[in-house]
């Protein structure tokens, strides 16, 4: 929750190119309130290292997190994550790692291969 002044605001949606080219994020936590991440989001930010996605993500949108060769860690807590972008995850480290819930993951795998990863990430 954002609180400005007297106001609070609810984010419930990360645009796209939100925080495109952005050099200085080394991690991201997405919020419970986030219900979908936009295209092209975390574009080329060559510094992040590891995302935190929330409850209630639904939908994750194309190359969100295209080109972030040193992101290792992923954890999705979201239980009713339905779409993943093409190429979200496409040029990831090598080695990363994306944590699913377990109940999910079997269908998280199918869902996450038209993302693009590298062939060495673990899916579990």
């Amino acid at each position: 929750m954002y609180k400005s002044g007297a106001l609070k605001y609810k984010v419930t949606a990360v645009a796209d190119h939100a925080f495109r080219n952005n050099k200085k994020l080394t991690r991201v936590t997405i919020g419970q309130n986030v219900k979908s991440i936009g295209s092209k989001v975390f574009y080329r930010n060559t510094r992040l290292k590891k995302v935190i996605i929330g409850k209630n993500v639904k939908s994750i949108g194309s190359h969100a997190f295209y080109k972030e060769g040193n992101l290792k860690n992923v954890t999705v807590y979201s239980k009713t994550l339905k779409r993943v972008g093409k190429n979200a995850f496409k040029g990831i480290h090598k080695k990363a790692y994306i944590d699913v819930p377990d109940r999910k993951a079997k269908a998280y795998k199918k869902l996450l291969k038209k993302a693009a990863p590298p062939k060495g990430v673990s899916i579990q």
